[in-house]
C-alpha cells in the first residue's frame, strides 16, 4: 500500500472506530471535554502526552546559528534550482 493510500484511509476513520477513538482523545484540546473523560480515556491521554514528553526531550537540540545557517543553506539551493542562484 501507497503511503497516500494509507493516509487517505487513515483520515477517513472517525471516533466510531476503535483508532479513530483513541486519535480523537489523543487530540482533544477542549478542556471541558478533558474533564468528562473516563478513567480509560484519562489513561490514553497521559500516556500518548508522557511518550510525546519523553520525545520532545530527547530531541537533538540545534544552536540558532546552525539553525540560521542550515536555512540559508536551503534558500540558497532553492534558488539555484528557480535559476537565481
Amino acid at each position: 500500500m501507497l503511503w497516500d493510500e494509507f493516509l487517505t484511509l487513515l483520515s477517513g476513520l472517525n471516533d466510531k472506530t476503535p483508532l479513530g477513538r483513541v486519535v480523537a482523545i489523543r487530540a482533544e484540546r477542549d478542556p471541558e471535554a478533558i474533564r468528562k473523560f473516563s478513567r480509560d480515556e484519562r489513561r490514553i491521554r497521559s500516556e500518548w502526552a508522557e511518550w510525546k514528553s519523553q520525545q520532545r526531550a530527547s530531541a537533538p537540540k540545534i544552536s540558532r546559528e546552525s539553525y540560521k545557517a542550515a536555512m540559508e543553506q536551503i534558500q540558497a539551493a532553492f534558488k539555484s534550482m528557480a535559476g537565481g542562484g
